[in-house]
């Protein structure tokens, strides 16, 4: 028996014990790039064991986060591989501070703008007037209070 046929061969048998049990079953891996194929993806090490008895499988990518020139932590890409909750190739960015951890805000203003909610004018956003009807009628009321944008996370109080 080759490596990966006993390693796929141990993942079918651990995978129905530890459902079981109840136990979740964590496992971490490297990916490489298929060589040799038209569009460049990103395989699995080990075989096809961990393909099949996974439930889950989420591949994570990091780029530095810069001020100025000074790295102040990274941004992780998330994206879904397989999954058998969330809808697959889905991705998601989360910064990472070394100095705060996780920020729970990053990525809110692209969100509130990909939806119409708030309208990025020059270098400052705008909210609507009659947000809620917006979503639902397509006003075109923008108001002039505005908030400031300062790396993605800070909204000033005058927003209601």
């Amino acid at each position: 028996m080759t490596k990966a046929a006993t390693i796929k061969a141990a993942f079918r048998i651990l995978t129905l014990k530890c459902a079981k049990a109840g136990v979740p079953m964590l496992v971490t891996n490297h990916v490489y790039a298929a060589v040799g194929a038209y569009i460049p993806t990103n395989e699995i090490a080990g075989g096809s064991g961990l393909k099949y008895s996974a439930s889950t499988i989420a591949m994570l990518s990091k780029k530095k986060d810069k001020d100025g020139t000074d790295v102040v932590g990274n941004i992780i890409k998330v994206k879904m591989y397989k999954s058998r909750l969330s809808k697959e190739n889905a991705q998601v960015e989360v910064k990472l501070s070394y100095e705060k951890g996780l920020d729970r805000y990053y990525g809110l203003l692209d969100l509130a703008e990909k939806y119409g909610i708030i309208k990025k004018v020059s270098t400052r956003y705008e909210q609507c007037i009659c947000r809620w009807t917006r979503i639902r009628r397509g006003c075109n009321k923008w108001s002039n209070r505005c908030f400031k944008h300062n790396r993605g996370h800070s909204i000033c109080d005058s927003i209601n």
